[in-house]
């Protein structure tokens, strides 16, 4: 079976994604991946240092506080030769709904507040 998924862990923040997730895979059991789901922090990691082959994360570590942080944590539990992937809204994402949603702020409300998150910037990570 080299080569094969043999275990899978599913981490995410929201307690009901984790459930939505265990839920479909109890409808699709795989005898063959040992799966866990956690309920965790992409900042604090909760696994041990060099003992994953692949981190993916799409979309989770634009939601943290500490991006650089995040991603060392992730680098951290990867074995040597492991691979991360991850998918981040950055730079101009999004530049024209955030311009028509501050335009449209100011002349409802005569100001502006943050509506989307900070992008990380290529040259910030």
């Amino acid at each position: 079976m080299s080569g094969a998924i043999q275990k899978l862990i599913m981490l995410d923040t929201s307690y009901d994604m984790v459930k939505l997730c265990r839920d479909a895979e109890q409808d699709m059991p795989n005898e063959n991946i040992e799966t866990s789901f956690v309920a965790g922090d992409e900042e604090f990691l909760p696994v041990k240092e060099s003992s994953v082959d692949l981190v993916i994360s799409c979309l989770g570590l634009h939601w943290t506080n500490d991006l650089p942080g995040a991603m060392i944590q992730c680098r951290l539990a990867l074995k040597p030769d492991g691979l991360f992937v991850a998918a981040i809204l950055g730079g101009e994402t999004l530049k024209e709904l955030r311009i028509a949603c501050t335009v449209a702020q100011m002349e409802r409300e005569g100001g502006i507040s943050p509506r989307i998150s900070p992008l990380a910037q290529v040259y910030s990570i």
